[in-house]
């Protein structure tokens, strides 16, 4: 907006001088012939000026709102909502209004806008003394040579600002965009209470695998009275089968088990005389 509004001062600036030039010629010329200045004639003086300006800006004006448009346009898009109008409480908030005042997010914004301030503040210094020789001279010039020599230094620095602000804008972007990319980051805890909505919580799962196991072990156990033979070794496992030679092409194991779980069949299968064989 800045660049584009260097822009058309630099094209318009030639019919705004003319406007200024006999807007202050007529002024001196009422003021010199004028034996009394009265409250009425200054009011009709101050107001035939700003009559003869405002045409003159009315260009400059709207193409400055043309570029505000032009730019959220290019940004966003054409979007026309009616919500930013409707109230909202937690807004003016003093809790929330601290939060946004001491975040992150408001003390780089600070820094930046500090930074800018600094920028432009040293830009027109800096423009300042390396013309201040001009500046001296133009007390021997006439009124539309410092008109012109104005609009001269002002395009200057605008143009200096500009260039600066597009450099600020550039890393402005990089640190949006990283900014951006950590907020859309999930923590570690976001990520468990994810994996707990998606999978479950693992405590739960856990739970539910032990009572399973206790489940099975029981069932186990009231399968190995109706074996015929428990199978073990002397350490580890055991193993029970059943067999039935009218029924069965061969035994058929119907429950087994390892270290603990292989000595509570051994000792179930001596309370119901199950025969154990090593």
């Amino acid at each position: 907006i800045l660049a584009g509004c260097t822009l058309i001062l630099l094209f318009t600036s030639p019919i705004i001088l003319d406007t200024v030039r006999k807007m202050m010629q007529f002024s001196f010329t009422e003021f010199f012939l004028k034996e009394d200045l009265t409250i009425p004639f200054l009011n009709k003086v101050l107001s035939d000026n700003l009559t003869s300006l405002f045409p003159a800006f009315v260009p400059l004006a709207m193409s400055l709102i043309a570029l505000a448009l032009l730019a959220s346009i290019l940004q966003v898009g054409m979007h026309f909502t009616l919500k930013s109008l409707a109230p909202k409480f937690n807004k003016i908030s003093p809790l929330t209004g601290l939060k946004r005042l001491f975040s992150t997010q408001s003390l780089a914004d600070f820094l930046k806008s500090l930074f800018k301030m600094v920028i432009i503040g040293f830009i027109g210094v800096y423009i300042y003394l390396s013309k201040l020789n001009e500046i001296n001279g133009l007390s021997v010039s006439s009124p539309e040579q410092i008109m012109i020599y104005n609009f001269t230094a002002l395009a200057e620095i605008a143009g200096m600002i500009v260039l600066a602000l597009l450099t600020i804008a550039v890393f402005d972007y990089i640190y949006q965009r990283w900014h951006h990319e950590q907020q859309l980051k999930m923590t570690k805890q976001e990520v468990k209470d994810e994996n707990k909505q998606t999978e479950g919580d693992p405590l739960l799962k856990q739970r539910i695998r032990q009572i399973q196991r206790e489940m099975s072990n029981a069932r186990m156990m009231q399968e190995v009275p109706k074996a015929d033979a428990l199978i073990v070794n002397p350490t580890h496992f055991s193993v029970a089968i059943q067999y039935d030679r009218e029924l069965m092409d061969a035994p058929t194991v119907i429950a087994k088990g390892a270290d603990f779980l292989a000595f509570r069949m051994r000792t179930v299968a001596r309370e119901n005389d199950v025969p154990i064989l090593e």
